[in-house]
C-alpha cells in the first residue's frame, strides 16, 4: 500500500512530465528537474530562470541573424556556430558538471578537418557546439527539426538533416555536405557510431567518416568525450553533476584512404577510441554478455536516501 506522500510525489512528477512535453523546451526542464534534487534550492533556481532568459534573449538574436542570411548557406552555418558556442557552453555550465579539455590546439579554424565524436549523451552535443571551430558543419537525424526552439534553429541553420532511415537519401544528403565543405573551406562533425550509446560503451562506427573525408580529402582529427554518460543518462530525465573530458588527438592523415579499405579503417579508428577511453566506455568483449546500465554521478554518491534519486538511478 503506497503512503499519501508516495502517491502526491508520483501525481506531481507525472504532470510535471506533461508540461514538460507540451509546453516548455524538454531539455531546459530536464536540467530544472535534476537542479530541483541539489541541495541549493536557491542557486538551482537562479540558474534555471537566468537560463531562460538569457537562451531566449540568444534564440530570438540568432533567428533574427539567420532570416537576414538566408541567400547564404556558408554565412548561416558560421553563425550559427557562434550561437553554438553560447549556447553549449551555458548548458554545460547550467547542468553543473566541469569539462576538462586537452589536444584542443587542434581544433584549428585555419586548418578544416572532418571531426569524429563518440556518442553516450545529449551532453556530446552541447560540448561539441560549444568547442568546435567557427566554419564546422554538422550531421543531424531529420528528427532534430522537430525539437522545440533548437529544431528551428537547425533549420534555418544550413547544417545538414540526414535520413538515417533511407540509405539512398543519407548517401545523397553525405555527398552534398562534402560538396559544401569542400566549396567554402568548412570543417565536418560526425558522431561516428551513428546513434548514442545506451550504456556509455563505445559501439560500432559507421563508415559515413571515412567516405566524407575520401570525398572532401580533409584529414580526420578524433575527438573523444569521457563521462558524459554520467552527467546525462540516455532515455532519462536526471542530469547529474559529474566531471566530464574532451580528448582531442592528432589529425589522421587520410591521403591513402580509398572506399576498398573502408572496413579496415573503421576497424582501426575504432581500436584508437577504445585504447584512449576509460575502462567503463571500452567496448565489452565479443563474448561479454550485454550489460545494464548502471551509473553513479557525483551527486548520486552522496549517501541520500531520497526515493526520486533510486527511482531515477534504477
Amino acid at each position: 500500500m503506497k503512503s499519501s506522500k508516495d502517491m502526491l510525489r508520483e501525481s506531481t512528477e507525472h504532470a510535471e512530465d506533461i508540461i514538460a512535453k507540451r509546453y516548455v523546451p524538454f531539455w531546459l526542464f530536464r536540467m530544472f528537474r535534476a537542479q530541483k534534487k541539489a541541495v541549493l534550492w536557491c542557486g538551482s533556481m537562479a540558474k534555471y530562470i537566468s537560463g531562460c532568459l538569457f537562451l531566449t534573449l540568444a534564440f530570438a538574436v540568432t533567428v533574427v541573424g539567420l532570416i537576414v542570411l538566408l541567400p547564404s548557406r556558408h554565412a548561416r552555418i558560421k553563425f550559427c556556430n557562434h550561437f553554438g558556442t553560447v549556447f553549449g557552453s551555458f548548458n554545460v555550465w547550467l547542468s553543473g558538471s566541469s569539462l576538462t579539455c586537452s589536444g584542443t590546439e587542434h581544433l584549428d579554424k585555419n586548418k578544416p578537418a572532418v571531426y569524429i565524436v563518440n556518442h553516450a549523451s545529449v551532453m556530446d552535443l552541447f560540448i561539441t557546439m560549444w568547442k568546435t571551430p567557427t566554419g564546422t558543419c554538422s550531421v543531424g537525424k531529420k528528427q532534430v527539426i522537430y525539437y522545440p526552439l533548437f529544431g528551428i534553429l537547425y533549420l534555418l541553420s544550413g547544417h545538414l538533416i540526414i535520413d538515417r532511415g533511407n540509405n539512398k537519401k543519407a548517401v545523397a544528403s553525405m555527398k552534398k555536405m562534402s560538396f559544401l565543405v569542400k566549396k567554402y573551406g568548412l570543417s565536418a562533425i560526425i558522431f561516428a557510431e551513428g546513434t548514442r550509446s545506451k550504456n556509455g560503451r563505445l559501439g560500432k562506427f559507421k563508415k559515413g567518416f571515412v567516405h566524407m573525408a575520401i570525398q572532401t580529402g580533409l584529414p580526420v582529427v578524433p575527438i573523444i568525450l569521457t563521462g558524459t554518460h554520467r552527467a546525462w543518462q540516455a532515455r532519462s530525465t536526471t542530469i547529474g553533476k559529474t566531471d566530464m573530458g574532451m580528448h582531442v588527438l592528432p589529425p589522421v592523415d587520410t591521403s591513402a584512404w580509398t572506399k576498398e579499405r573502408s572496413n579496415e579503417i573503421v576497424a582501426e579508428m575504432e581500436d584508437l577510441y577504445n585504447e584512449n577511453l576509460p575502462v567503463d566506455q571500452q567496448r565489452l568483449p565479443q563474448n561479454a554478455e550485454p550489460e545494464h546500465m548502471v551509473i553513479q554521478a557525483d551527486w548520486m554518491q552522496t549517501g541520500d536516501d531520497d526515493d526520486d534519486l533510486k527511482a531515477n538511478t534504477a
